[in-house]
Parts: structure tokens; C-alpha cells; sequence
């Protein structure tokens, strides 16, 4: 291919890859729509499995979501959870020492975990098809930092556990992983509810001690316990999407099938009438678009089907004998302007003058004097 040759061709690639995408612009095709954020609140119960017993406590917190496309999205959690536990049956002797309790101490703690984190969450409500998506079970993982507070009691003895032993900083931050399942229902246009449940799992020094007991045994052992703390928090969330809901705006693309504008373009093309050219009254207007479908045989229509009455005086063409009738005037139950004759001299009036004149002549035979 000589060197004119591929300049013709790249010359003709870049005509039709510039026709496309002006097609494209025009068409305003886009694989994502533009759609909401979601502003959510949540409440519910939180408690710590670890090595002491738990009690029931509560979390509170917001969250705001984005989608990324129809099956995952990014979510930021803000969460304040209270934890509490009491042991009933164990007692520590190794944690009970270094927080100068005696060796019968009954672990007993009250924690806070104020935390964010940020979130993938997958959607599983994509596989119907052709459906409004108004069930929404979900899956998530997510990593985050929080400060916590761990305080244990013994009677009247209190020991901070974040303080002195946990972390070095004032802020006491701890890293963390999480992660979970829920279900959300579509109630509203834009409003939502689920139901969650979230693990958290601590990480770092804190994995451990967000429950105040580390070890296990005897104090000759100082044996550190297996299990790992682990925060639940089942909670109810309310969300609501952010902004007005209209053509150039969907809902959070996770309520949204991909396949919803082919499913609406279908049904819109099912319901479309189907095509029928018959014309009952011969007035050249077919019946489906016929706003008068029994028009008399002969009578003038408009473009849609409706007899014509071009003087507007209330009588359609087809029975006025006079279509085009003066406007200003009554007309007749024939049609017809009553238009008033004008005072004028008629043919009448003019004979009338003649014939008083005659009756009053005398011949004369002075010719040159004019009779009338």
C-alpha cells in the first residue's frame, strides 16, 4: 500500500470514528447515569465476643454511599459504639496483678469504640431482570481506625487500660477490619431501609483488650488468651438519596437495573396501538387519529377529522350556504349574513322621483329651457 493509500485510509478512519462519536454525544449514551449519593443514619445493638461476658449495649451512627456501577459501591461509616461485659464464672489473676486488683478478680469493663471506616459493598439484587429493584441484599469489607476508651472495675477500683497499657497517643487510635451482610428495602422514591449486622475486627495491640483481659491461668503462666476481640453490631439503617430525582438523575444505581431503559423501551413499544388504516367517513383522515370519525359524506375537514366551519359562525361548511360570511353580522339557520341594506338610491326611488316630476309638467315650447 503506497503512502497516498494510507493517508486516504487514516484520512477515512478518523471521518467515520468522528461521525460515531458525534452520533454518540448526540444520542447521549452513557454506560452510568448520573445518580444519587445516600445519606444514611443507623442504630442498634452492639456487643464484644472476647474472654469475658458480654453484656447488651448499643451504636449509633450516619453513613454516606456512592455508587460505582449497578453492583458495587464505596461507603463511609461513622459509628459510636458503647461495649460492656461482666464474668461470672473465670477469674484473671495475670490482668487482675498489673491493674493492682486482687488475684479473685471477676473481669468487669465498660468500653467506647468511636470509629470510621470506609466500605465495598457488592449488591446481589442484580441477577432479576426486567424487575423494579426494591429488595437489596448485600455483602461488604472495609478497613477503618477508631479511639477507644476501655476502662475495668473492681468494686470501686477503676483502671484506664487504654491509658497505661493499650496506646501510647492521646488520641488512642486503633486500626480495624470489617465486614457483613444486610438487606435493604425500597419504602419511598428516594428513602430506604436495612437491616445489618457488622463484624469488626480489631487489629493491632488492641485485638485483644478492647474487653481488658489479655491472659489466661495462673499468674506463673501469664498464658495470652485465644480469643481474639470481636465487635457485633446489628443495627437499622435509614438512608435517603441526596438530590432531585428526574430524567437526569436516577436512584443510587444499586436500586437500578442496567436493563431497566431497554425493559421501559419494550413495554413502551408493546403498548403503541396498533397501525390501522381505515377511514370509516371517507374524510381522508384515518380513523386512529379521527376526532370525528361519523363525518357527513362531502363535508370539508381539518388535518384532524373535525368538519370546518371557515366563517365561524357556528354552522359547518357542509351545511352552510354561505361559508365565508361577512364576520360582524347574525346569520340565518341557512348560513347567511344579515348584512342591513344601505341607504342608497334603488331603481324604485329613482322612478318614484321621475314620475312626481311628470305629474307636474307642462310642455312647454321654449325647447331651450330643460324639463327636468
Amino acid at each position: 500500500m503506497t503512502r497516498k493509500s494510507y493517508l486516504l485510509f487514516g484520512i477515512f478512519m478518523c471521518f467515520v470514528l468522528g461521525n460515531t462519536y458525534a452520533q454518540s454525544e448526540g444520542l447521549k449514551i452513557t454506560a452510568k447515569p448520573k445518580n444519587m449519593w445516600e445519606l444514611g443514619i443507623h442504630v442498634g445493638h452492639s456487643i464484644l465476643t472476647g474472654d469475658v461476658d458480654w453484656d447488651s449495649d448499643f451504636g449509633v451512627g450516619l453513613h454516606l454511599r456512592k455508587a460505582l456501577d449497578y453492583t458495587f459501591s464505596v461507603r463511609f461509616d461513622g459509628t459510636y459504639n458503647r461495649l460492656s461485659g461482666t464474668e461470672e464464672e473465670n477469674r484473671r489473676e495475670v490482668d487482675a496483678n498489673r491493674y493492682g486488683f486482687g488475684t479473685n478478680w471477676m473481669p468487669e469493663y465498660e468500653s467506647t469504640y468511636i470509629n470510621g471506616d470506609i466500605s465495598v459493598v457488592a449488591s446481589l439484587n442484580q441477577m432479576k431482570i426486567f424487575k423494579k429493584n426494591k429488595i437489596n441484599p448485600y455483602g461488604f469489607v472495609g478497613l477503618g481506625i477508631g479511639s477507644a476508651n476501655v476502662e475495668v472495675t473492681d468494686g470501686n477500683n477503676t483502671f484506664d487500660v487504654d491509658d497505661d497499657i493499650l496506646y501510647d497517643d492521646e488520641w488512642n487510635i486503633n486500626p480495624h477490619a470489617v465486614g457483613g451482610m444486610g438487606i435493604g428495602f425500597l419504602v419511598g422514591k428516594k428513602i430506604s431501609i436495612s437491616v445489618e449486622h457488622k463484624l469488626t475486627k480489631f487489629l493491632g495491640r488492641g485485638a485483644d483488650l478492647m474487653d481488658g483481659v489479655e491472659f489466661q491461668g495462673r499468674l506463673s503462666d501469664r498464658v495470652i488468651t485465644k480469643d481474639d476481640d470481636l465487635m457485633n453490631y446489628t443495627n437499622v439503617r435509614v438512608g435517603i438519596g441526596l438530590g432531585k430525582l428526574d430524567e437526569d438523575q436516577s436512584l443510587p444505581l444499586w436500586w437500578v437495573s442496567p436493563l431497566d431503559m431497554i425493559a421501559e423501551d419494550l413495554a413502551e413499544v408493546k403498548a403503541r396501538p396498533i397501525f390501522d388504516d381505515s377511514d370509516s367517513d371517507g374524510d381522508g383522515v384515518l380513523d386512529m387519529v379521527d376526532q370525528e370519525p361519523d363525518t357527513p359524506e362531502g363535508y370539508p375537514v381539518d388535518t384532524r377529522g373535525n368538519s370546518l366551519d371557515s366563517d365561524g359562525d357556528g354552522l359547518v361548511d357542509g351545511m352552510d350556504e354561505e361559508p365565508y360570511s361577512p364576520p360582524g353580522y347574525e346569520v340565518d339557520s341557512k348560513g347567511i349574513a344579515q348584512v342591513p341594506q344601505p341607504n342608497i338610491l334603488n331603481e324604485n326611488d329613482v322612478n318614484k322621483i321621475i314620475d312626481g316630476r311628470l305629474a307636474n309638467w307642462t310642455p312647454s315650447t321654449d325647447l331651450s329651457n330643460d324639463w327636468f
